[in-house]
């Protein structure tokens, strides 16, 4: 009898092999596959490697949360130490906003007129600078407010930024005229505006309002923007805004009071009263 011939390991796993499948009633043929030891070994190298993979990369995401103790706690360190961030620099916001809406309170309590304020003030570079006169005689009110307004260090801004470039605002009344100018001597320390053919007062610059009051002289607004300033509107007739809501240049704030087409509009640059002409092209 002849001896079979041993087949090499090639041969083997290149042997191809031939699966039936075959109805159980009839035996008809349904449908049929054939493969061999290659194609099974690679199929099972590719199931293999994808389960690795993704135990490995449970391991190292998910499941290390859920076996390691200490994963909770140092997610709540990290939410608790992002929450007191956020609030801290809340609170600071909310501090600067309240000593400013105070200030402003205590001004109008006060009852600030030109006769009873005269006070110093910065001209811009090309001016002299104006000395106190009779400061003694300044009222208690706007001592006090000035004085929360000028708590920061250096001396009152020009029209000029400490980069050299000017800083100009979008005219709280387009078209509007200077009709009474600024005069810290005078104890004028904005200008008034005579609106011509407008009927609406708009805001200089993006910001916040911090100040929406009706008073018997008209109601006043106020909005406070960046690089520490913030636009006064007095004298208007129906507010238009409420304090908190975001504005944006050139939205409308209050409609002018009928009979009476002019607003007192002041500007403060850190904490100080400045002209508003060299900021705002009239």
């Amino acid at each position: 009898m002849a001896k079979k011939k041993k087949r090499s390991i090639y041969d083997r796993i290149t042997y191809k092999y031939q699966v039936i499948i075959r109805n159980e009633e009839n035996f008809a043929e349904k449908t049929t596959f054939s493969f061999n030891y290659a194609q099974a070994l690679l199929v099972f190298f590719i199931l293999f490697s994808g389960m690795l993979f993704m135990s490995l990369f449970l391991a190292k995401s998910i499941l290390s949360q859920w076996y390691d103790p200490a994963h909770e706690d140092k997610q709540v360190a990290k939410d608790v130490e992002d929450i007191r961030q956020r609030l801290d620099s809340l609170n600071h916001q909310l501090v600067m906003r309240d000593e400013i809406i105070h200030s402003f309170h205590v001004m109008l309590d006060g009852g600030v007129t030109e006769d009873s304020v005269v006070t110093a003030s910065k001209n811009d570079e090309r001016e002299q600078d104006v000395t106190a006169v009779d400061v003694e005689s300044r009222s208690e009110a706007d001592s006090l407010i000035r004085s929360r307004f000028e708590q920061a260090e250096g001396v009152a801004p020009t029209s000029e930024s400490v980069s050299g470039v000017v800083r100009m605002y979008f005219p709280p009344v387009e078209g509007g005229e200077v009709i009474v100018p600024y005069d810290p001597e005078k104890g004028q320390f904005g200008v008034r505006i005579e609106a011509k053919g407008v009927d609406m007062v708009k805001a200089i610059a993006d910001g916040r309002v911090i100040l929406s009051l009706a008073t018997v002289d008209g109601a006043i607004l106020a909005v406070q923007h960046r690089h520490d300033a913030v636009s006064v509107y007095r004298h208007n007739g129906e507010l238009l805004k409420k304090v908190g809501e975001f504005v944006r240049t050139g939205e409308p704030l209050a409609a002018l009071q009928s009979g009476a087409p002019f607003i007192d509009f002041e500007l403060w640059e850190d904490r100080s009263r400045v002209n508003p002409v060299d900021f705002i092209e009239f």
